[in-house]
């Protein structure tokens, strides 16, 4: 082994060994005195990431234990105020059974109706003053409703609630109140319900294309190989008219344009001179433009047609001079002849059919039932003998023969249809044409005429705000009010700016119709300018005489508007019962559904109902509540009677709510132990992810000193291990 000084691979080990050891023991000193396992991310990611949803879990639920204490504390506080007022009216009861005694004279009565009027303020001021933390528990006359949060998460099953009555003397039926409304069935009333509003458009506006025209491609080229398809194999409208290179943005100006041969005369792609003349053309200027032109060779594809190529140099090897070279095929374009319609073929009424292009579909017929027999033609070149031949093929269905005729390097085909298969033999499909005139072609490019059109919205209704946006553009619409078919309302004379102007005529018209309808309109103001403000008519729902509720019939159809009503029950404001999903019919369902809100909402106006029979056949029957007239009066023994009614009536609704809130609090004990074992628990749970196990760590530690001191040691006999490298040096 070789002596050497300038790495000592001894004292690097075991500097790295102390390294280590060292870490360790940072760690285990950090357990032991924070008492915890993980004290950084570090030590366990996932374990950091499960203590803290238990954490979460845990306080939200200490929480919950404390809210429900809470809780507890504020229904066991409106209890003893229960307790007391029951005290209170076990003593007025007393009191009543006492004045009710004829050896009572009318002075002693007095003096009984004085206490008697000093418990029943005690009552309210009981009621009144009772809270919790400043929240009142039974002064309001409708009942406090008290959630209580019992668990950690947000479900319904985490919140437990309790209704706290009113408990004045008032609520109790023990004092009249100079508010109390005269229940009587001659305070019922049906206020007028507004019908929904259900307008809409009805009608369109036909526009008219500002131009007109047909569409149709001279020439293109097919796909990535170059080669030039015709939009016309004819010599009318075979030249092209091609660009070379893109469009200059400057001045607008391209690069070379093939139009013409030397002659001036148009160059007929359709044929094989023309052809040559387009390349020799093109060639021309191919150190200007960059483009190559050449004939398919007859033994390719598309063999005799055009072939344009872009490339880098022309010809003799120079770089395109033009800023409008053309860079790729994409940007070489033809010119379109708007002047004729283009199909996939073309045929004259001799039958002769010229190909535009290297795939057509012919419909050979059509019978009564709208079906076709189509040939899919697909062109090997320019033969269209192969055409001729696939047509033949299915001639004893179609009935239609093709015979071919070279022409020029294309040729073209002559279609005749005579019903058989050329043998006499008639022909086996329905479909068989009878004339040449039933064959068609599919057509390729796009043909707009005079009879297209497009339709417009004429404006947008909001259901929700009630207002009407007449669109930009049309002079005339028609609109719809009332559902169903409702009541048409057309306005004319429109400039279509959406101007005041515009909008007061249909205000006017609206307006002008308003008896067939019912519907108001006015022009919109600040949020709403710019629109017609729309109000829906307003109907009476049914009838009430003596104390019978009559729904009008028809009032609640989907197509008259209204399906609700309103009834008001008490004098004064009252109270309102709304009656929704009424079919209007005064059927039994209909009438059961009014008896069903009355009943649901009794306990804020206190009146009954039922269906009636017999005379009252068709209508509801409404039983006006019983409530107090007066205060409670002791003066007379007739008084002192009813008035221990009213007194045990009174107590039986305070045992009531006492039974409710004791029920409550039970259930929230049983809550508080459950959330107690589920702190328990889960803080159990925490801890064995969190905390350390001191004999482990304080056995790591031990161990980790032991070998922090072997490490130091051998680090020192390591860096002393050299020194003998000097006795060489010394000779």
């Amino acid at each position: 082994m070789a002596l050497a000084i300038a790495t000592n691979n001894a004292a690097l080990n075991a500097a790295a060994a102390a390294s280590s050891v060292n870490r360790d023991m940072e760690t285990s000193m950090a357990r032991l005195s924070s008492g915890k396992r993980i004290n950084s991310a570090s030590d366990d990611a996932a374990g950091v990431a499960i203590s803290s949803r238990l954490s979460a879990e845990i306080r939200g639920t200490d929480q919950a234990i404390r809210n429900a204490l809470d809780g507890q504390a504020l229904i066991d506080t409106a209890e003893g105020a229960h307790s007391e007022i029951e005290n209170i009216l076990q003593r007025m009861r007393e009191i009543s059974v006492q004045a009710a005694n004829d050896t009572n004279n009318d002075q002693d009565r007095k003096n009984l109706q004085a206490e008697i009027t000093a418990l029943v303020t005690e009552i309210g001021r009981i009621a009144d003053t009772t809270t919790w933390a400043g929240e009142n528990l039974m002064e309001d006359p409708s009942g406090n409703v008290f959630s209580f949060q019992v668990g950690a998460k947000t479900e319904t099953q985490n919140q437990i609630s309790i209704t706290i009555d009113g408990m004045r003397a008032h609520e109790l039926g023990l004092e009249a109140d100079p508010n109390d409304l005269i229940h009587g069935v001659s305070d019922v009333a049906i206020s007028s319900t507004t019908a929904a509003l259900t307008a809409n458009i009805s009608s369109t506006t036909t526009v008219t294309p500002s131009s007109v025209q047909a569409e149709k491609m001279q020439a293109y080229i097919d796909g990535s190989t170059g080669i030039v398809r015709l939009g016309s194999h004819n010599t009318t409208t075979g030249a092209a008219t091609i660009t070379l290179g893109p469009i200059d943005t400057t001045d607008g100006t391209s690069s070379t344009v093939i139009t013409n041969d030397v002659a001036g005369n148009p160059i007929n792609l359709s044929t094989d001179a023309g052809v040559n003349l387009a390349v020799a053309a093109i060639n021309a200027g191919t150190d200007e433009h960059g483009v190559y032109a050449d004939v398919v060779p007859s033994t390719e594809a598309g063999g005799g047609q055009l072939r344009l190529a872009v490339g880098d140099t022309g010809s003799d090897g120079a770089a395109a001079t033009s800023t409008h070279a053309a860079a790729s095929l994409g940007e070489i374009t033809f010119a379109q002849d708007t002047a004729n319609s283009h199909s996939d073929a073309t045929m004259n009424g001799d039958g002769v059919v010229t190909f535009n292009q290297s795939t057509a579909t012919i419909n050979l017929g059509q019978d009564s039932g709208a079906n076709f027999a189509d040939v899919l033609v697909t062109l090997d070149s320019t033969n269209l003998g192969a055409a001729a031949d696939l047509i033949n093929a299915q001639r004893a269905i179609t009935g239609v023969f093709a015979t071919f005729t070279a022409d020029a390097g294309t040729g073209f085909l002559t279609l005749s249809a005579t019903g058989n298969d050329g043998n006499g033999t008639a022909a086996t499909s329905s479909a068989a044409p009878s004339t040449v005139g039933e064959l068609e072609f599919s057509r390729h490019g796009k043909t707009y005429d005079t009879s297209t059109s497009t339709t417009a919205v004429d404006g947008t209704i909001s259901n929700s705000s009630g207002t009407f946006t007449p669109a930009a553009g049309p002079t005339s619409m028609t609109l719809t009010l009332g559902e169903g078919a409702g009541t048409d309302v057309s306005i004319t004379g429109l400039a279509g700016d959406q101007s005041a102007a515009d909008l007061q005529k249909i205000v006017d018209a609206i307006t002008a119709s308003a008896g067939s309808h019912g519907y108001s309109a006015q022009i919109g103001t600040g949020s709403n300018a710019g629109k017609v403000e729309l109000t829906p008519p307003t109907t009476v729902d049914g009838a009430i005489a003596d104390g019978m509720v009559t729904p009008a019939a028809g009032m609640f159809t989907s197509a008259t508007g209204p399906t609700s009503m309103t009834l008001t029950l008490g004098a004064g404001a009252g109270t309102d019962v709304s009656i929704t999903g009424l079919a209007g019919d005064q059927s039994a369902a209909d009438l059961q559904k009014i008896v069903d809100a009355i009943t649901a909402s009794a306990g804020s106006h206190g009146y009954s109902a039922q269906v009636g029979i017999d005379d009252n056949a068709g209508k509801v029957v409404l039983t006006a509540p019983a409530a107090p007239t007066k205060d409670l009066d002791v003066t007379s023994a007739s008084g002192a009677r009813d008035s221990i009614e009213a007194i045990d009536a009174a107590v039986k609704k305070v045992n009531m709510q006492r039974s409710k809130l004791g029920a409550v609090s039970n259930r929230l004990s049983h809550t508080i132990n459950n959330l107690t074992n589920i702190s328990t628990n889960l803080s159990a749970a925490q801890g064995g992810i969190e905390d350390a196990d001191f004999a482990h760590e304080t056995t790591m530690l031990a161990k980790n000193q032991i070998l922090q001191q072997a490490s130091t040691a051998m680090l020192a006999q390591a860096n002393a291990s050299k020194q003998n490298v000097l006795s060489l040096l010394q000779g």
